[in-house]
């Protein structure tokens, strides 16, 4: 829980991606080298490591950017397609996010993501967290959209 008037990310779960196959095969699509088949095998994998990370921040900063990911020093994986949820989580909030609130709901995919490491925020390191099976709000809120 976050201190009274401090900036902080509270990680609510990390969900597993279950890609469906006309997904993988627009992805298959876009990768360069090897055969046909080698480049679904290849889309398989890099799309079923995307998570998608719901959280709350707490007092945010009127230029945070939603940069979440894993990596070394700087953030080397960054969020992709953030969304706002409403507090309950049960709906998104359309057009630009409102700074001034005291919390906001958030939910982003980050590709590559590994259990086993932190992740990072712009406001911090936060500990490993396991994945878990997406909930089903969250699968009908904010569907995974491949990378352009």
């Amino acid at each position: 829980m976050a201190r009274a008037g401090v900036a902080a990310v509270e990680i609510l779960g990390v969900y597993a991606h279950k890609p469906p196959v006309s997904t993988i095969r627009q992805y298959a699509k876009v990768l360069v080298g090897g055969t046909p088949a080698s480049r679904l095998k290849r889309a398989h994998r890099e799309l079923s490591r995307a998570v998608l990370v719901e959280a709350l921040v707490h007092h945010p900063r009127k230029n945070f950017d939603f940069k979440f990911g894993q990596g070394g020093k700087g953030i080397n994986s960054f969020g992709w397609d953030p969304r706002e949820l409403t507090l309950d989580g049960r709906a998104i909030i359309e057009g630009e996010t409102d700074m001034s609130k005291p919390c906001l709901r958030v939910a982003v995919w980050i590709h590559a993501y590994s259990p086993r490491k932190g992740l990072r925020t712009e406001y911090g390191r936060l500990p490993p967290r396991p994945i878990l099976p997406m909930p089903e709000r969250l699968a009908r809120l904010v569907p995974y959209r491949p990378v352009d």
